[in-house]
């Protein structure tokens, strides 16, 4: 479905060490309805270690309004440390160049996905994204960016 890079933190002693991890985003089975995905991320040093953690597509009050649901699982660090935190995740759903393939009353259909919906035109302000974050002490927290519009090509003569 895509693909992606995360970044995690993790503190040893007074250092807070910080790594990059490539991220795999695959289509799984729906999740009551929504399309599944399943995000795995695999660091190589200064620690090696394999996440795994899910997310769902979400329909907005429009349908313009698409969302992310991402569930991003707790990650032991070093032993007797603090947990490792993942502080980004920057990804692309829907290349146009990938296929999947499934199993559909007996016969394999092929599906491109879609990604995320977005408006013909880009609005003046540039497109909004909100990201709404929830811990495990029950505390919540939101981060929102917008994107600036691409620039326009000129037709080449």
């Amino acid at each position: 479905m895509g693909q992606g890079e995360a970044l995690a933190e993790i503190q040893v002693g007074p250092e807070l060490i910080k790594e990059t991890a490539p991220v795999t985003i695959l289509r799984t089975q729906e999740h009551e309805g929504h399309l599944a995905l399943l995000f795995s991320a695999e660091g190589n040093a200064p620690v090696s270690a394999q996440i795994t953690f899910s997310g769902v597509l979400v329909a907005g009050r429009s349908p313009r309004e698409e969302g992310i649901r991402i569930d991003v699982p707790l990650v032991d660090g070093l032993p007797g440390g603090p947990d490792v935190a993942v502080t980004e995740l920057h990804a692309s759903l829907g290349p146009r160049s990938l296929t999947y393939y499934e199993h559909v009353h007996g016969q394999l259909v092929p599906y491109h996905p879609r990604g995320i919906l977005l408006p013909n035109r880009c609005p003046r302000s540039g497109f909004k994204f909100t990201a709404t974050f929830s811990f495990l002490d029950g505390s919540h927290t939101s981060a929102r960016s917008r994107v600036a519009c691409p620039e326009r090509r000129l037709p080449s003569a």
